[in-house]
């Protein structure tokens, strides 16, 4: 006997009591796989044996094949028998995800919601509702034309610091398993920023960071770095090095390989080859001249993710900022490069290159006053604190319970004596932890079968909350056909039967499937019409 849930349990054939006594044992659940899938487990657990027959008896919704050609075995029979169930009209929470880069204490939060109407009439004014931590946030009512996917999008605020515990529903009959969708994620109490300055700094960062309470900064002097303390902050901002050491580069190449972000706003008085030797350790491009000849930033990149609602419309004519010097850079390797801001030429100006799982952000000028206006421009503003927050948590704000077994945290410190755990309501276990650049895996091994908010502890102290929804495969209530389902396998050792219109043949016994089948048909019918009213 196999379900849906391919357990442990079920990874052996049994006699006629044994199996009788697992079917009894069969629990309602929420589990999808592919009929591919089904047929490959089967396939396994049938290896060896003399007589193999496999049958399927399912409503073979049309989620359950993606149309290719089934796989089958030769050596094994194989029969499908379809179960009759009425297309019903359904209307489902599909996904949502957040507009907001990343979550602040009191700050405006933007959600959106995806509905999908899985039925053949439109759908009018569907309530839609918005909790966080069981209070309302927001409400809406939305349209979907028959067949359609619509986005809503809500907006609240007030939030306060901690972990936050999200649901959207919405009202739709007669099928209510998939009328909500929970998630959750983290708001952070402050954002940490290390400057690191040379000898002659611009206090340009230091008063940008300093004027809004959320950033948390700290200065470090060029001559006096605290390298142990790199993983503590979303974002290092390099502010006119003079002599940045391969030493650095390599702290940072760490840093960067954990999902940090750095920002590098050079000296242009330095000496090159010590430059060279700095940005070449960070894979980053070697400079090749000063140029001191004025010029102006001519091509920006509004749609980069760094410029994502900063601008309600962008302007016609949108002034850039002026240069008059500025480091022209001999490109090796563009293949990880963002360009931001661009030079006439397309020269870089302001680019972004991926290291590891992080980000660094490269400026071809300093931020003196002699150097331009880039730093009292108005776009570096905006600039500086989007690349900061874009540096924020991108973990997903919910999972699907059978389609991963992998949660992400932030790198967790376990003691001797300490013991994760995951726990929800009457659910504990202790979960295999693995550790990968910069960040805790861990396995959940299919033990989540229900949905839910799952917390993550070490001893009493609450690490993370995961939220576990159901497979919105399900969502579809069309079925395969048994002209579809034969076009599938077109294999002589395939029989596909109509547990209605060949009703005398399962009687019957034709093709070996006997009046012990007929009943099990029987039966699992009854399971599936519980499935579908509840």
């Amino acid at each position: 006997l196999l379900t849906n849930d391919f357990e442990g349990k079920h990874q052996r054939l049994l006699n006629k009591e044994a199996f009788l006594k697992a079917l009894d044992d069969v629990k309602i659940s929420s589990a999808s796989k592919t009929l591919q899938q089904i047929l490959n487990r089967q396939n396994n657990l049938l290896t060896g044996s003399a007589n193999k027959y496999s049958f399927v008896i399912s409503d073979f919704q049309k989620n359950i094949s993606n149309l290719a050609k089934l796989d089958t075995k030769t050596d094994i029979q194989y029969s499908f028998l379809k179960l009759n169930a009425t297309t019903l009209p359904n209307i489902a929470v599909d996904s949502v995800w957040t507009l907001s880069p990343n979550h602040q204490p009191s700050a405006n939060e933007r959600l959106v919601v995806q509905l999908k109407n899985h039925s053949q009439e439109d759908a009018k004014n569907i309530p839609l509702k918005l909790n966080i931590n069981n209070q309302q946030k927001a409400i809406s009512a939305v349209n979907i034309a028959a067949g359609k996917t619509v986005k809503d999008t809500l907006n609240f605020s007030g939030l306060a610091a901690g972990w936050q515990k999200g649901m959207i529903t919405i009202k739709d009959f007669p099928l209510t398993f998939d009328d909500s969708l929970l998630f959750s994620f983290k708001v952070d109490e402050n954002f940490p920023v290390l400057n690191i300055s040379g000898p002659n700094p611009q206090d340009y960062i230091k008063a940008l960071f300093a004027a809004d309470k959320y950033y948390k900064l700290t200065n470090n002097a060029e001559s006096n770095i605290n390298y142990n303390s790199f993983s503590n902050f979303g974002l290092i901002v390099l502010n006119g090095l003079k002599n940045p050491s391969t030493g650095l580069a390599q702290q940072l190449k760490t840093y960067l390989n954990n999902g940090g972000t750095v920002a590098i706003f050079p000296d242009l008085d330095a000496d090159l080859p010590t430059y060279n030797s700095f940005l070449n350790a960070l894979l980053l491009p070697s400079v090749q001249v000063l140029n001191t000849t004025p010029t102006k930033v001519d091509k920006i990149d509004l749609q980069n993710p760094v410029f994502k609602s900063v601008f309600e419309d962008v302007p016609k004519n949108l002034d850039l900022p002026i240069v008059n010097r500025y480091f022209s850079f001999i490109e090796n390797n563009s293949a990880n490069k963002e360009d931001i801001l661009q030079l006439p030429g397309g020269k870089l100006f302001f680019a972004k290159y991926g290291i590891g799982s992080g980000s660094i952000y490269l400026s071809a000028t300093g931020l003196n006053q002699t150097d331009g206006n880039f730093a009292r421009h108005p776009i570096f503003v905006p600039l500086m604190y989007r690349l900061s927050l874009s540096s924020g948590n991108d973990d997903a704000l919910y999972t699907t319970i059978g389609n991963e077994n992998v949660l992400s945290s932030k790198n967790i410190s376990i003691g001797k004596n300490q013991t994760l755990k995951l726990i929800a309501n009457q659910f504990e276990s202790i979960p295999d932890v693995r550790f990968a650049q910069g960040k805790t895996l861990i396995y959940t091994a299919d033990q989540i079968k229900k949905t839910g908010f799952y917390n993550l502890k070490l001893n009493d102290s609450l690490l993370a909350v995961y939220s576990f929804n159901n497979n919105r495969s399900e969502s579809d209530m069309h079925y395969l056909s048994k002209a579809e389902l034969s076009s599938l396998a077109e294999k002589s050792n395939l029989k596909i039967y109509d547990t209605d219109k060949d009703a005398i043949k399962l009687i019957s016994g034709e093709n070996q499937i006997g009046q012990t089948l007929w009943k099990l048909c029987l039966i699992l019918s009854l399971i599936f019409i519980a499935v579908e009213i509840l």
